[in-house]
């Protein structure tokens, strides 16, 4: 995309400094909460309502899968419900009414969680439990926008600059460049700008993802030990536990490719043993860990990709 400066004033004094390009960082002046709820706010606000349209989508689907093959048509007019909601949701987001648009798909979410989880419970169908792990996501995402409307908090991921002294009789350049925005690169396919801010997002937050997964994987390893009696899955959870830490490690140690390609893995490994265990037993645990395993499983699978390709382009800066 083609950008516009302000051109400089004549005998403009050189600055002492001339900046390089930036960095993008979470801001630190805020609790710990909110730093990790910043990635998430700062990509719906380059993304929306786009969320709102996939997950009106997804309802619709749901809708008549649910009326065609489960013969239900309570939840079937449910989820139609839903499906409108969320399409009024993200007209809102963009039409002037953001506040009005995340409450809507805060209230939105809650009720499809509500209705997705007690039936994935129930039946262990794989559509109720995809269900309800977006309506997991999307209740997060739009409660963090919703309150950000109202607090400004939490604050975005913003620009830092990095600064060098200038040389001794170095010509002013012939524009000074105005402040810049983040955008998706055009020059690619609509399926790499839409893995865009995934990829973005991961290089700006790992390896913490992998810690987190590491850690919930040790969790499940615990309850499956002590609640569920099942030592055996127990077993798997330790060993993607274990795993999951190696691959964080590797992302930062100079390995990334392998990190990513061990995390990928690791994320297949998980939804293995977590998904047939949703859908026989319909325990809220493992549909939380099938749930995570697959959010993993598309991250890294970008990031390897992205390793090997360079593909798709991360999200960039363009002047004003």
């Amino acid at each position: 995309m083609s950008s516009s400066n302000m051109p400089t004033k004549p005998n403009t004094p050189l600055p002492d400094r001339i900046p390089r390009p930036s960095e993008t960082e979470i801001p630190r002046d805020q609790d710990a909460v909110k730093r990790a709820a910043s990635p998430v706010a700062t990509l719906s606000s380059h993304v929306d309502p786009w969320p709102h349209y996939i997950m009106s989508g997804a309802c619709a689907g749901a809708g008549l899968y649910s009326y065609n093959t489960m013969r239900n048509p309570r939840v079937a007019g449910f989820a139609g419900l839903f499906s409108l909601s969320y399409l009024f949701a993200g007209r809102l987001v963009i039409t002037g009414y953001p506040q009005l648009g995340y409450d809507i798909g805060t209230l939105t979410s809650a009720g499809l969680l509500a209705t997705a989880i007690p039936a994935a419970r129930a039946t262990g169908d794989a559509y109720s439990v995809a269900m309800s792990a977006l309506g997991g996501i999307s209740a997060a995402a739009n409660l963090i926008k919703s309150y950000q409307q109202r607090t400004g908090l939490p604050k975005e991921m913003h620009e830092t600059r990095h600064n060098m002294p200038t040389k001794p009789n170095t010509p002013l350049p012939d524009r000074i460049p105005r402040p810049s925005e983040t955008e998706i690169p055009r020059d690619q396919d609509a399926v790499k700008r839409a893995a865009s801010p995934v990829a973005t997002l991961s290089s700006h937050v790992d390896p913490w993802p992998h810690y987190i997964m590491s850690g919930a994987c040790a969790g499940a390893g615990l309850y499956s030990y002590n609640t569920m009696r099942n030592p055996r899955v127990a077993g798997f959870a330790g060993l993607f536990s274990l795993s999951y830490l190696f691959a964080g490690r590797l992302v930062i140690t100079g390995y990334p490719q392998l990190g990513y390609d061990i995390g990928t893995l690791t994320s297949a490994g998980l939804l293995a043993t977590a998904i047939p265990a949703a859908r026989a037993t319909g325990d809220a645990y493992s549909v939380a860990m099938s749930a995570l395993g697959g959010i993993s499983a598309a991250a890294n699978l970008i990031k390897s990709y992205q390793q090997r390709t360079g593909l798709p382009k991360e999200m960039h800066e363009t002047r004003q």
